[in-house]
């Protein structure tokens, strides 16, 4: 499990700034292009100002690892930039709540893992957004801007969203489905594909089942084109978007595998870490939708660590299942 150390110091206001806002005013014209990660945390938790990342999108996932009692180990955004090889030979890569920053080279590290055979579990949302490079000193640049970004060594490496020219990389190339509403309340989860493997063994769970209280936080949805032909919806939701003028949008709970490679399961949603440890204030889903997500992230993880999943689990491709809004 890497830890999202990338993600954490975006946030982090340590110092009067941060990725997104600087100054008493926290104004975005103030943000910060380039971070030091020798910074301390600022422990504002709730506000999820550096640490509270970790308490928020990752502790939960770590927290569930452990009381199920599987193998885990650790590493963060840090090391594996410059240890790629830490992957090689994994039975599966898991990531948090919000891995939303990485470099472009850990983002082919990761796809060339699935290729060889290593399964991925993302337990959150809006996973490889950003694009970032790391320099000397521990220094994290993200301009968020081609513009601005006139030292970029290569095209691949300007600090722009992972699917934005130069060098467009989407990110639900990898995850299957990738980032569309920055703030869900509580949307119910409809099942699809009930049959499949993740959904086994659920009494009660059938095509139709609806699952209150599933998407919250962040969405991501399935990208017709983008997203490997061969994904499969596994739930969906439909919701208004507050952050999108309240326009319609939706949520797909996803999987690919294709034969002879990994795995990919994306819950796409800040909901679903959160109810692996019944922690995440405010996040209120019912005790038997936390249930029911847990069982079925323990299905992928025991299923993930038999193997490669593209050759005992091969996903069939029913995008079509989803209804991709604007």
């Amino acid at each position: 499990m890497p830890l999202a150390t990338h993600t954490w110091q975006a946030y982090n206001f340590w110092g009067g700034a941060s990725a997104y806002v600087g100054g008493a005013s926290r104004s975005p014209d103030l943000r910060l292009r380039q971070l030091s990660a020798n910074r301390p945390y600022r422990g504002d938790h709730l506000a999820m100002f550096g640490d509270g990342q970790f308490l928020l999108r990752d502790y939960p996932a770590v927290w569930a690892l452990e009381k199920w009692g599987f193998p885990v180990t650790y590493t963060t955004d840090d090391y594996l930039d410059v240890n790629h090889d830490e992957l090689a030979g994994k039975s599966l890569i898991v990531f948090g709540g919000h891995s939303e920053y990485m470099t472009p080279a850990t983002f082919h590290a990761i796809q060339q893992s699935v290729d060889a055979g290593t399964n991925v579990l993302n337990l959150g949302a809006n996973a490889a957004y950003w694009r970032i490079r790391n320099e000397p000193d521990r220094i994290m640049t993200i301009y968020k801007s081609a513009v601005e970004d006139v030292t970029a060594p290569s095209e691949e490496e300007t600090t722009v969203q992972f699917r934005e020219q130069p060098a467009a990389m989407p990110e639900a190339t990898l995850w299957g489905a990738m980032y569309d509403c920055p703030r869900v309340a509580h949307a119910a989860a409809v099942v699809t594909n009930a049959s499949l493997f993740p959904w086994a063994g659920l009494a009660g769970i059938t095509d139709g089942t609806e699952l209150t209280g599933v998407v919250d936080g962040e969405a991501d949805h399935v990208f017709p084109g983008v997203s490997p032909a061969s994904t499969d919806v596994l739930a969906h939701a439909d919701f208004a978007c507050p952050g999108r003028s309240y326009v319609p949008k939706t949520w797909d709970l996803v999987y690919h595998a294709d034969p002879g490679k990994g795995g990919v399961f994306s819950a796409g949603t800040f909901g679903w870490v959160c109810a692996l440890s019944y922690s995440c204030d405010p996040f209120t889903e019912p005790l038997t939708t936390q249930r029911i997500l847990g069982v079925v992230t323990q299905h992928f993880i025991a299923a993930a660590l038999r193997g490669p999943l593209g050759d005992s689990h091969p996903s069939t491709g029913t995008i079509s299942q989803s209804s991709p809004a604007s």
